[in-house]
């Protein structure tokens, strides 16, 4: 028989319709749909106990409940998450084409919200080619519609997707048909569609920066950041602008990309996004590529997450840096290979800053002399002797040093003191040549 609602159940669910259903329907008009509940909600009991019991109550659902409605529409829903949680994959995709079929006969708002729900956990499970036969149908479904938030959505996830993949041709075609999606009639960006359109930028920045194409991705990563009438998602803004930071350490604008990784760590942060501490390393890299004295810590955003365990081996290594301390910088970089060098776009940096802390101690350590053997650089650098040779031609070859290398006896033979103070001088003519530039640009703009 039907289930008695408490008054609070019935208030609680209480849409204004239902008083009507009250007033003017038979009892017996009721009674099919108050049966199906209390099916539904048996089935439910089961879930954790019985899954395979509760598919087949839900399942007696969606055949009884004529014509489709709620009932079927959430026993559908149900069927597909224990499916999920049994990892029976196959059976899950033609269960979820019948609740695509739904589409006309569920309110707009629910069947959106409850799509979006499911495959966010489809995508959540790490099988790819299942959450793109999803994503796909879905999209399927979605042709004849004029759904275009479901559409958008879908689209981005399945763009999403085919980034992590490196399916850069799929992915083009479909940043085109979203790109399309956000321009107006003549074809130039609809600036209503501001908050769209910075979604698909960040997808497209993403690829660019996959595939190294800078001049591409420097473009519209300018582009982006002119577009006002956004409110974009923090997250968004955060992608856009740590694209922006690894964009300008590539072209070794080292002061650009801290004050990106910067913007980006304070996006993410406010997203509740664990991309922060990443973006924080990247901070902390810029700043030693700048060989800057500041303590990227000292700003209250990041002050909090000075002594972060994923962060302390990074600021120790600043820390030996400034203090050119080669034996620590090593060892740190030794003991904390992990958070460190796991992640591939430090690791090419790593070396560069290897190479910078090396040199700069190789200057010091010859500055003395006139003939230095190469096994007693190597031994007070601790690299190899090969490394040393690299090293040495390197600085014979950009004028840093001014001398020859003796093969024979292992020896570099200096024609006379290192050029390191030439080297110093260089290095404050460009800072200044730099400061020069700003300040121009700065009075232009």
């Amino acid at each position: 028989g039907a289930a008695k609602m408490s008054d609070d159940e019935f208030m609680a669910s209480g849409g204004e319709d239902e008083e009507y259903d009250f007033e003017y329907e038979s009892d017996d008009a009721d009674e099919p749909d108050a049966d199906l509940e209390n099916q539904y909600y048996n089935a439910k009991s089961l879930k954790e106990d019985k899954p395979l019991d509760a598919i087949a109550s839900f399942e007696k659902i969606v055949q009884q409940e004529q014509p489709k409605g709620e009932w079927g529409f959430k026993s559908l829903k149900q069927i597909l998450k224990v499916h999920f949680r049994l990892k029976n994959y196959h059976k899950m995709m033609e269960k979820y084409q019948l609740l695509l079929s739904y589409m006309k006969v569920i309110a707009r708002n629910h069947w959106e919200r409850s799509i979006d729900s499911i495959l966010e956990y489809v995508s959540s499970a790490h099988q790819t080619d299942l959450a793109q036969d999803f994503y796909e149908a879905t999209l399927g479904a979605l042709q004849d519609t004029k759904n275009d938030r479901t559409w958008f959505k879908t689209n981005i996830k399945l763009g999403k997707m085919y980034l992590d993949r490196g399916e850069f041709a799929r992915l083009t075609r479909i940043l085109k048909d979203l790109r399309r999606s956000c321009q107006s009639d003549d074809g130039t960006d609809d600036q209503k569609k501001g908050t769209q359109l910075l979604e698909v930028y960040a997808l497209e920045i993403q690829m660019y920066t996959a595939q190294k194409n800078t001049k591409k991705l420097k473009a519209l990563y300018e582009h982006s950041l002119k577009i006002k009438s956004a409110i974009p998602h923090p997250l968004i803004l955060g992608i856009i602008r740590e694209c922006g930071g690894k964009m300008h350490l590539v072209e070794e604008q080292w002061s650009k990309a801290y004050e990106d990784f910067f913007e980006a760590f304070k996006s993410y942060d406010e997203a509740g996004n664990s991309k922060k501490v990443t973006c924080l390393k990247y901070l902390v890299l810029a700043n030693m590529l700048m060989k800057s004295s500041v303590d990227p810590f000292d700003a209250q955003e990041s002050k909090p997450y000075k002594n972060d365990p994923q962060l302390l081996a990074m600021t120790n290594l600043v820390s030996a840096y400034q203090a050119k301390d080669i034996r620590e910088f090593e060892r740190i970089l030794a003991t904390n290979r992990q958070s460190i060098m796991d992640d591939p776009f430090i690791r090419e940096y790593i070396q560069d800053l290897l190479k910078n802390i090396r040199t700069e101690v190789m200057i010091a350590l010859i500055r003395p002399y006139t003939r230095v053997r190469i096994p007693f650089i190597s031994k007070e650098l601790n690299v190899p002797e090969a490394d040393v040779e690299t090293l040495l031609v390197a600085c014979i070859l950009d004028g840093t040093i001014d001398g020859h290398i003796d093969q024979v006896d292992r020896l570099l033979i200096l024609r006379r003191e290192p050029a390191a103070d030439r080297f110093t001088a260089l290095q404050g003519w460009t800072r200044e040549i730099d400061a020069l530039y700003r300040s121009i640009v700065h009075k232009i703009m």
